[in-house]
């Protein structure tokens, strides 16, 4: 079973303050977006690092069968030629 890690959320959604709304609520604004933002960065990258190993693995097993199944094309061609 698969289980989804949880993300970071915003605490209030809240839409952008308008200029009628003071410039310290616009500065307070922008900096929570920016601490969100760069948590959101953060998760991103350490759920990248998390799958590496795991696409690695991958990878490498899919090379191994591309290898095994060209190594079979490549003797059963040879057996067809020989026979010819």
């Amino acid at each position: 079973m698969y289980i989804t890690p949880a993300h970071p959320k915003l605490a209030k959604t809240r839409s952008f303050p308008s200029k009628a709304a003071g410039e310290s609520t616009q500065r307070a604004f922008q900096r929570d977006y920016v601490t969100y933002t760069d948590c959101l960065k953060k998760f991103a990258l350490e759920q990248q690092a998390l799958a590496e190993p795991h696409m690695k693995a991958s990878n490498a097993t899919i090379n191994e069968y591309n290898a095994a199944v060209k190594a079979y094309n490549d003797e059963v061609e040879k057996n067809n030629k020989a026979g010819k």
